[in-house]
């Protein structure tokens, strides 16, 4: 198995950027709400005042069987109230070591596993795409997107979370989930910004 180089996502304060005040106003096991109050680069003399949902990072992977169709999940989502077809992914639950290359990958293969009843095939290329931020006007919260160039069905099939409402797996061909996403049938963006980062890097076209 052929691994690219992993980028981590550090969220910190970097040169210009100055953090004043970061009140947790909001916890549960899942997210936290801060109120923040910061400087930033453009403009140093300015204390900008924000509410900052804080969310685990995750993993989100396009992965291809042999035959060249792409794995897929379809579940049920609570917050829009609809079933979704979607890239398997997860979160990072080793917050502790979230940004180690090692710990970011081990995510995707339990993804892969759980969501879809599939593994890595040991002739595999695993291509980092990066990452991007889901929503980020209110949230830090970050997803690292990956391409498996092949995998294989486990035999003993997916084993999803029992706080997941998984309907089942979906093998889709490149030009089946173009005209998915182009129709609105695919609208959730992780999807959405995956199926972006493969066809800017003419994986798909």
């Amino acid at each position: 198995m052929k691994v690219d180089k992993v980028e981590p996502c550090v969220i910190a304060d970097p040169d210009g950027w100055t953090t004043l005040r970061s009140d947790t106003v909001f916890s549960s096991t899942y997210v936290s709400v801060d109120e923040v109050n910061v400087r930033t680069p453009s403009q140093p003399e300015r204390e900008l005042s924000w509410t900052v949902v804080r969310r685990k990072s995750a993993v989100a992977v396009a992965a291809m069987t042999g035959d060249g169709k792409l794995v897929m999940v379809e579940q049920e989502r609570v917050a829009p109230r609809r079933a979704l077809t979607e890239f398997p992914a997860g979160q990072i639950d080793d917050v502790d070591n979230r940004f180690e290359p090692d710990v970011i990958l081990a995510t995707l293969q339990a993804e892969l596993r759980e969501e879809v009843g599939y593994e890595i095939a040991e002739d595999a290329e695993v291509v980092s795409l990066g990452y991007y931020f889901t929503s980020q006007g209110f949230t830090d919260e970050h997803i690292y997107l990956f391409f498996v160039s092949k995998v294989v069905p486990l035999s003993t099939g997916n084993a999803p979370d029992a706080s997941e409402s998984i309907l089942g797996t979906r093998l889709i061909e490149p030009a089946t989930l173009k005209q998915m996403v182009a129709s609105n049938e695919v609208n959730d963006s992780l999807t959405l910004a995956l199926y972006a980062r493969l066809t800017a890097r003419s994986i798909l076209f």
